[in-house]
């Protein structure tokens, strides 16, 4: 500060106008690493170069009554293009289920992940049939509106049990779809998938609930449920070890059993990541695959970020080919 004073006027507008423009760059270079930020940039200039991808199929915000959560959620569907001609009206379509990272939201997987886009352009090449879309809102107890995806045992205030958003997605969920949309109402034509959070959740929810979903999509995920950061309110503030233990995919997933039978998980992770999500993905594919579980673990290059997990939910799409009732290229009618 005393700098500062003792500069004449003329010497302290030359450092202003040095200052100033440096701090705008900073500030511009640091939001620039945000995703959401560099996201939107991406999606406004291809809006305006006219190289936009419009989405044929329908989008639809839906209200869903949970006796979980004991209120209505909102969820995003997708129905893929054709789906409500005459031609098709008896036709029915698998489902993919996609759960947002924290913080997130439903939109998160039109906006960013642009899913709908990724199922279009795979449709118009024949590698896949056209499959509903559906995104829920996942939000919980936690900070920033983190569930972890599980039945939190505890509520923020303390008195009684958390928000059970694990319940909310495995039943009231696909129940509600598979009463409103015509869906292939099976395990073998579901796939669960999610980001980060989403992705520990997409795991997690499969495995301690078989016999929902046949397919699970990880990206950037983790499997090793921890009390820390935003999930701190969500599993309690003094959870056991063995409360831990018994949602961590690392923990208890110790040899084959039967109900897993016929199961297929996709772990992909970026090779640019910080933290240990390639590491921890590694060792859980050795575990998976210990268990006689179906598991291809995916390592491109990429940071944890949309233009990492675009193209792999491309990648898992046309993996999933032919392993799913009705994904697979000609699939029935």
């Amino acid at each position: 500060m005393n700098i500062w004073r003792n500069l004449k006027p003329p010497q302290r507008r030359r450092l202003q106008w040095i200052a100033i423009p440096a701090a705008i760059v900073v500030l511009g270079v640091g939001l620039w690493r945000l995703d959401w930020v560099r996201q939107n940039v991406q999606i406004q200039w291809l809006a305006v170069t006219g190289r936009a991808w419009r989405v044929r199929g329908q989008v639809h915000t839906v209200s869903i009554l949970s006796p979980a959560l004991g209120e209505h959620r909102s969820a995003i569907v997708y129905t893929p293009p054709g789906y409500d001609a005459p031609e098709n009206e008896t036709r029915r379509y698998p489902v993919l289920y996609l759960l947002h990272g924290a913080p997130g939201g439903p939109d998160d997987w039109l906006t960013y992940g642009r899913a709908p886009e990724v199922e279009e352009r795979l449709i118009e090449q024949r590698k896949i049939s056209p499959t509903i879309i559906v995104c829920p809102d996942g939000d919980g107890d936690g900070y920033m509106g983190d569930s972890e995806y599980i039945d939190a045992p505890v509520s923020r205030s303390g008195r009684g049990p958390g928000k059970q958003v694990g319940t909310f997605i495995v039943r009231d969920l696909p129940s509600w779809i598979d009463a409103h949309y015509r869906t292939i109402a099976s395990p073998k034509a579901r796939i669960l998938g999610g980001v980060s959070t989403g992705g520990y959740g997409a795991v997690n929810l499969a495995l301690t609930h078989p016999g929902v979903f046949n397919t699970v999509f990880s990206f950037s995920g983790y499997y090793t449920a921890t009390q820390s950061g935003w999930a701190r309110p969500v599993w309690g503030y003094h959870p056991s070890a063995a409360r831990l233990s018994a949602q961590s995919p690392q923990d208890y997933v110790t040899g084959p059993r039967a109900d897993w039978s016929g199961m297929w998980i996709y772990l992909g992770d970026g090779r640019n990541e910080r933290g240990s999500y390639a590491a921890e993905g590694d060792a859980f594919a050795a575990r998976l695959q210990s268990a006689g579980i179906a598991c291809d673990h995916v390592e491109t290059p990429g940071s944890h970020s949309w233009d990492l997990w675009r193209p792999q939910l491309r990648d898992a799409l046309i993996r999933a080919s032919g392993r799913l009732d009705g994904f697979g290229n000609g699939a029935s009618t």
